[in-house]
């Protein structure tokens, strides 16, 4: 319930500005915890382009006690990594005593952008420390935040900026992860072979979640594949019933098959589909400024869009 109405909040209060398209991702933790991956793209006319955007809507300091006690409150107990490194080398997120999750931070007189085009986030060296675990921490160990999501919430949400592809790579990777298993082994009495069952291990809380039929992966708006699928006997020209018809209700967007490069002719007129508008034939498709090409394959090039090996190297990553 509560990721529900923080995906419609996320639209329509418009915290960071009007949101075109919203996709989110559950993942299962394997100590039964459950937490969303949520990418937000933004109207172009809203994009967060530069550092002072940025420090309007993500914080990495620890706040004002006296101006504002009660997001103090909130960021010092959910949004604080650690302590790890030298102060706890014990801590969950230690990996080969290194913090897997980049911790500590360095301090940083103001937000800038790297040559990589990543984020560096303003984390001021004063003298505001809390003591956590034992250990003595300051505004290098903030996890990344939104304080109005953090106080309407009372969650932890980690906020972060970015305009890299990796993002969905990073988001669609939980799409396709290995789900938690386990691998009993049982002894046979009878010729003393060990026997191995390798089975899927479902939590309390991900079958409560497929029980109630919540969503574990979301996008808005919806994306539809146009399919049109004619038999060997159809005739090409039957508009009675190989026709798409505008959406009655809801929105969402019509995308065409993908097609790899590596299947010839469907490849190439799959891409001039997306530049040649209005087509009524196969000539229609073929004809680049009033020359009607042998192949999908000429025109593709004598429109511009294989002028070097680009396409397929952009295909194949």
């Amino acid at each position: 319930m509560m990721l529900d109405n923080m995906v419609n909040d996320l639209k329509k209060e418009n915290w960071f500005g009007r949101v075109i398209v919203l996709v989110y991702s559950i993942e299962f933790q394997k100590r039964g915890l459950l937490h969303a991956h949520i990418v937000l793209f933004l109207h172009r006319d809203d994009k967060i382009s530069n550092p002072v955007d940025i420090d309007k809507f993500i914080s990495a300091e620890m706040p004002d006690k006296e101006k504002n006690p009660s997001l103090y409150a909130l960021v010092t107990y959910l949004m604080i990594n650690g302590p790890c490194g030298l102060s706890n080398s014990r801590s969950p997120c230690m990996r080969d005593g290194m913090c897997s999750k980049h911790f500590l931070k360095r301090f940083n007189e103001e937000t800038f952008v790297d040559g990589d085009v990543y984020p560096c986030y303003k984390r001021l060296d004063i003298s505001v420390t809390i003591i956590k675990s034992g250990s003595e921490v300051d505004n290098r160990y903030v996890v990344l935040y939104n304080p109005s999501l953090i106080l309407k919430y009372n969650v932890h949400i980690n906020v972060k900026w970015c305009n890299q592809s990796r993002a969905i790579n990073y988001l669609f990777k939980y799409i396709n992860k290995e789900h938690n298993r386990i691998i009993e082994v049982y002894l046979v009495q009878i010729d003393e072979i060990h026997e191995y069952y390798n089975c899927r291990y479902v939590f309390a809380s991900e079958a409560s979640w497929r029980i109630l039929r919540f969503e574990i992966h979301h996008r808005t708006p919806s994306v539809e594949r146009l399919t049109v699928v004619f038999n060997d006997d159809d005739t090409i020209n039957d508009r009675k019933r190989k026709v798409w018809t505008p959406r009655k209700r809801r929105f969402s967007i019509g995308r065409l098959y993908h097609v790899a490069p590596g299947c010839g002719e469907r490849y190439y007129i799959r891409k001039l589909l997306s530049f040649v508008k209005g087509p009524t034939s196969y000539e229609d498709i073929r004809t680049v400024d009033g020359i009607i090409h042998p192949t999908f394959k000429d025109a593709c090039y004598s429109m511009g869009l294989l002028d070097d090996d680009k396409e397929y190297i952009d295909g194949i990553t």
